[in-house]
This record gives structure tokens, sequence and C-alpha cells, in this order.
């Protein structure tokens, strides 16, 4: 009976190890993501903190390399207004990645980003134009994954033209910080 056991752990042992080795290659991720939009600097006298919801689409390149695009909106206000201001941004960067294996299938990635894009202010009951500037960023964070699944905390840092929010002003560099988690589906 013993020997039954031993040779049924060792048969079940290898088939799992084997069908891990043949698991498909998941390198396109979607993960729709929720944080906080944080002024700093001058910004952080202009707009109000607020929430930060978005997509974010990864494609690796290579183990260790990634395209990230991102869509993200913030409904802030602008301080001394009260006026409710939508603030869209999007953007397109690369992203250096380190993945560890962990116990179990599990896979620590820690990984660091920059980027660039665009930001538009939009005035949600205001009759004034659109602002869109560009837009610029570094991130930081970690994503833990196992299968189809991957849960992730990003942190980055905008550095953004700013030219008023109805373009009256000269333009000026905004920073503000974009902190947020994340689930993603990988495929």
């Amino acid at each position: 009976m013993k020997k039954l056991f031993v040779i049924t752990a060792v048969v079940i042992g290898l088939a799992s190890t084997s069908a891990r080795a043949e698991e498909p290659s998941r390198r396109l991720s979607v993960a729709p993501f929720v944080g906080a939009f944080v002024g700093t600097g001058d910004q952080r006298d202009l707009l109000d903190d607020s929430v930060l919801t978005g997509l974010t689409a990864t494609y690796e390149l290579h183990r260790y390399v990634a395209v990230v695009g991102a869509f993200g909106w913030s409904p802030t206000q602008v301080k001394g207004l009260g006026e409710d201001l939508d603030l869209f941004q999007y953007d397109l960067g690369l992203q250096g990645q380190y993945p560890v294996a962990l116990a179990d299938g599990w896979t620590l990635k820690p990984f660091l980003g920059v980027g660039a894009g665009a930001r538009t202010y939009n005035f949600r009951d205001l009759d004034v134009d659109a602002e869109t500037d560009f837009a610029g960023y570094v991130s930081a964070g970690a994503n833990v994954e196992r299968g189809m699944l991957a849960v992730g905390l990003t942190a980055r840092d905008y550095v953004t033209a700013y030219d008023g929010l109805a373009g009256e002003a000269d333009s000026t560099a905004r920073n503000d910080l974009g902190l947020f988690g994340s689930v993603s589906v990988r495929f």
C-alpha cells in the first residue's frame, strides 16, 4: 500500500510539473484600476484630490520588457471655483519588469516604467472649450500573478504641460501623482 501511495504521488507530481511547463505564455493583460489622483506643487493649489479610475492594457515584448497603454479619468473640482472638472489622461509607455517565481505557480513582478501621452481638462457645467496638454510619467509598482489573474499596485508621477484650464495662461509644468490598484486578466 505504501508503494502504491508513493508511485501515485510521483506520477501526480510529474504530471503537474509537465502541465506547468506547457502552460501557454500570457503576454497580453487588461486591467481595470481604481485609486487616487493627488496634486502636488502648483497642481495641489488648483485641483482637489479625487478618485482615479481607468483601464490599462499591457503587452509583454519580452520577459523583462512590456508596452503599457492606459486611459484614466478623475472627476475633480477646481479649488476656489467649486466647478466640476473631468480630467482625462491617456498614455503609452515602456516598463522594465523582473519576474520572481514564488511557491505554487505564483509570480511577483516588480516594475519601473516611463511613458508619455496627453491630459484633457474638461469643465462639466461651464461653456468653456476643453484644454488638452502633453503629459509624461515615471512609474513603479508590482503585480502578483497566478494563471490568468494578477493583482497589482502602481504609483505614477506625472509631469504635464499646463496652459490654464481654458488655454489662457503661459505654458508651465505641473506635477501630480496617480496611485492605484488593479486586477488583471491575462491572455
